[in-house]
């Protein structure tokens, strides 16, 4: 777990509409894919809500999405995914983001990610959508 982020602190996760069954994410939305470079694009809930995330995602980006989910800092490091603060300057290309956030799964063998995501979803499902 970072030191800078508090294991109780909510990472917010949108998830791609094809990426949700039923109401609920599936685990591929929280399993990086290879262009994601091995982590997971997250925003910290200590320095935005769940609306602002979708917002960024959906309106300022125009990305799809499902909605918001959220997992802790914790429940990240349970599963053996470390957790770390990546703020995002704006460019011409791409809008400031202060709560960005990676979930690192490098440190993982790639065999291991796939029962990693299901974990994740599982927990991420319990705790149900943030937004919207």
């Amino acid at each position: 777990m970072s030191e800078d982020m508090n294991g109780d602190e909510v990472l917010f996760r949108q998830i791609h509409p094809e990426w949700v069954q039923d109401g609920l994410p599936t685990s591929q939305g929280f399993r990086p894919t290879p262009k994601d470079g091995g982590s997971l694009s997250v925003d910290r809930s200590t320095l935005c809500t769940a609306h602002d995330s979708y917002a960024l995602h959906a309106e300022v980006k125009q990305l799809a999405t499902a909605g918001t989910w959220g997992l802790s800092v914790e429940e990240f490091a349970e599963v053996l995914v470390e957790c770390r603060p990546d703020p995002i300057e704006a460019t011409l290309t791409e809008p400031a983001n202060a709560a960005h956030a990676v979930a690192d799964f490098t440190p993982l063998p790639a065999n291991r990610w796939k029962p990693v995501s299901q974990k994740l979803k599982t927990v991420a499902a319990r705790r149900g959508r943030q937004h919207p």
